[in-house]
């Protein structure tokens, strides 16, 4: 994931979050992950409900 956001040309929209059969990653993990690497900047991460406008 942060590979692939990483060489994104744009933003990229992390959804599906803490799905147990899907996605075994949580919305704070990935946050922290991405601030680290310096990719926060580059992602959304809605909650849950949340919608996006472009």
């Amino acid at each position: 994931m942060l590979r692939f956001i990483e060489l994104a040309p744009g933003q990229a929209i992390a959804n599906h979050m803490e799905a147990l059969n899907h996605c075994a990653i949580d919305r704070a993990t990935l946050k922290q992950s991405l601030e680290l690497q310096g990719l926060s900047g580059k992602v959304h991460i809605p909650a849950d409900g949340e919608t996006l406008v472009f």
